[in-house]
């Protein structure tokens, strides 16, 4: 038994090492498996190694965690129902799905909410953690039920996320509403980062706000001149996906144009699509950044793809830059490759 679980830990802790780049300072190991009866056997097997407790909720895990200890809850493939919003506020406290290795729907890892009275899903207000291999879900039939995760502190890291809300047809026409929300709070997403993710979706039912009340897949949120929410965050290899029926509404959505952002945000080798039943028209613009006067951030465009979509913004306003292609306003737009460059 000892053997085994000196052999069991070893493996863990260069895949925990491998996934999330952390160093050889790896926490203590929690670990999260479904209560249910048809998934006895795998905490069976986990008893035969070694593993003493095995948790029901990722919650209950969290709750054992230390904060700056690299801590890492491993959660087994299942969906975890929350019964309130759950709460990171543990620094440097890390959560792995060990599912499919697959961005789709988190490997089948999935922490969802239901309940009508929670706003977001998973709420991370520490810094310093990482998720990897996760289907985080916002699935509350209410107005109150806004987002999947909320940003509300600096230094987040994800891998093979799969973020999704605005999955009920409540919040379809709410401009707050989003798969990913960087909280409106000082320095909010500072320093995030967000490597072969999928946010957003193409089910569910179309979102129909437009214009300044649009809501967005990602949403920064902030809404006066304070710290600087957002800032040098990057998405490299991830997939923005809506289904929206309303021409004028965004996916990437600045609630407030001039603070709403700051310094630099930067989407890199990235598909930004969107699903009109049968494609029968096109959203306007992807990205929502209404600059009319001052304006602190920039977002960079590199290498990216974007479908059924028109343009990647509307507005001229010298916030958003492409390295791509440009097609008039667009920039890097898909094209038919029936000429020499294209129709």
């Amino acid at each position: 038994m000892g053997i085994l679980k000196r052999s069991l830990d070893k493996s863990l802790i260069q895949w925990i090492m491998a996934e999330t780049g952390l160093g050889p300072g790896v926490g203590q190991l929690h670990y999260v498996a479904p209560a249910a009866s048809e998934t006895s056997l795998y905490s069976t097997q986990l008893g035969d190694m070694g593993v003493e407790v095995v948790d029901a909720l990722p919650s209950s895990a969290f709750a054992k965690a230390e904060a700056n200890r690299n801590d890492v809850l491993l959660v087994a493939p299942g969906t975890y129902t929350e019964a309130a919003a759950m709460d990171l506020s543990k620094a440097q406290t890390h959560m792995l799905g060990i599912g499919n290795p697959t961005w789709r729907q988190g490997g089948k890892v999935r922490i969802q909410s239901t309940d009508t009275s929670i706003v977001a899903t998973v709420d991370v207000t520490a810094s310093g953690v990482f998720f990897g291999g996760l289907n985080i879900t916002q699935n509350g039939a209410d107005a109150a039920c806004l987002t999947g995760l909320r940003l509300s502190s600096t230094y987040f890291s994800a891998k093979k996320l799969d973020i999704r809300g605005m999955l009920n047809s409540e919040v379809a026409a709410i401009e707050a509403a989003s798969c990913l929300e960087f909280a409106d709070g000082s320095s909010n997403g500072f320093g995030s980062t967000f490597v072969d993710c999928n946010i957003g979706t193409m089910s569910g039912p179309a979102r129909t706000a437009t214009g300044a009340a649009c809501n967005g897949v990602i949403l920064f949120a902030k809404s006066t001149q304070d710290g600087s929410p957002g800032a040098y965050t990057e998405f490299h290899n991830c997939r923005i996906l809506s289904r929206c029926e309303a021409a004028g509404g965004a996916m990437i959505k600045v609630l407030d144009a001039r603070w709403g952002m700051d310094r630099l945000v930067y989407f890199k080798d990235c598909l930004v699509a969107n699903y009109w039943l049968n494609y029968t028209d096109n959203l306007d613009g992807a990205i929502y950044l209404d600059i009319t006067t001052g304006g602190s951030g920039k977002m960079l465009l590199s290498n990216c793809d974007l479908a059924g979509v028109d343009q990647w913004q509307t507005q001229d306003s010298g916030n958003v830059l492409a390295t791509m292609p440009i097609v008039g306003v667009g920039g890097g737009i898909e094209r038919e490759p029936t000429a020499a460059t294209g129709t």
